[in-house]
């Protein structure tokens, strides 16, 4: 925008630079900032600018009001990254929100995969994996592998869990990090760790300063130093 101030006028723009500092730099007040300009100068992504004010809100610990944004960006727009977000927030919340969502479109991916977690946590691991088996029918895309991958795991179906979330990076998925440290956390639980410690290695590359990578690490790391 310093280079063409003429961009500075799209509300649009604004969204797209608050969800940059919140990724990449975790500057709270920068983001808010470009999203009140975004809101000052209205959006044709209204959705978008819901889901990154929900994230900002959760981040600054104004939890219940993060999470009535992020409940409004699925409202316009039931997209995986939406549904995904919430999901992250509040699992019972996202679930209520999923039940809707799948009266409307009953192929959807992430809603199978959000109503599993709520299953898993009420202690229906039979439900649970049911629709975890659904969700994998449905997936097509990096998020969707993703989302099922990590939900296999939690369910504690690793090897399943692996093909998945290799899936997802064959696919294209983003933040290639994330994903090599679920399958190093999968292949730890498996008890292979040769494969952990290559997965794990290949994050660190990608994604070293990401909080789930180093999270991943401390406990693969604490493992290995118990069994010396």
């Amino acid at each position: 925008m310093i280079d063409h101030p003429e961009w500075s006028k799209q509300g649009d723009l604004h969204v797209w630079c608050a969800e940059f500092e919140l990724l990449l730099h975790g500057d709270m007040c920068r983001a808010e900032e470009f999203l009140n300009n975004a809101s000052k100068l209205g959006c044709l992504d209204m959705s978008a600018y819901h889901s990154i004010r929900g994230a900002v809100l959760c981040e600054r610990g104004q939890r219940q009001a993060g999470i009535e944004e992020l409940r409004k960006s699925i409202s316009l727009e039931p997209s995986d990254s939406n549904v995904a977000s919430l999901m992250r927030e509040d699992t019972s919340e996202c679930a209520s929100v999923c039940e809707e969502i799948l009266r409307e479109n009953a192929s959807h991916c992430m809603a199978h995969v959000c109503l599993a977690y709520a299953a898993a946590q009420a202690g229906d691991k039979a439900k649970a994996m049911s629709l975890a088996r659904r969700a994998r029918q449905l997936a097509h895309s990096a998020i969707e592998f993703f989302g099922v991958g990590c939900l296999l795991h939690a369910l504690e179906e690793s090897h399943d869990a692996v093909e998945a979330c290799l899936e997802a990076e064959r696919l294209g998925y983003e933040a290639k990090g994330i994903v090599y440290a679920a399958v190093a956390a999968c292949y730890s639980d498996m008890q292979d760790d040769a494969a952990a410690k290559q997965y794990l290695s290949r994050a660190m590359q990608h994604n070293a300063e990401d909080e789930y990578v180093r999270e991943i690490r401390d406990v693969w790391e604490g493992g290995a130093a118990r069994e010396c």
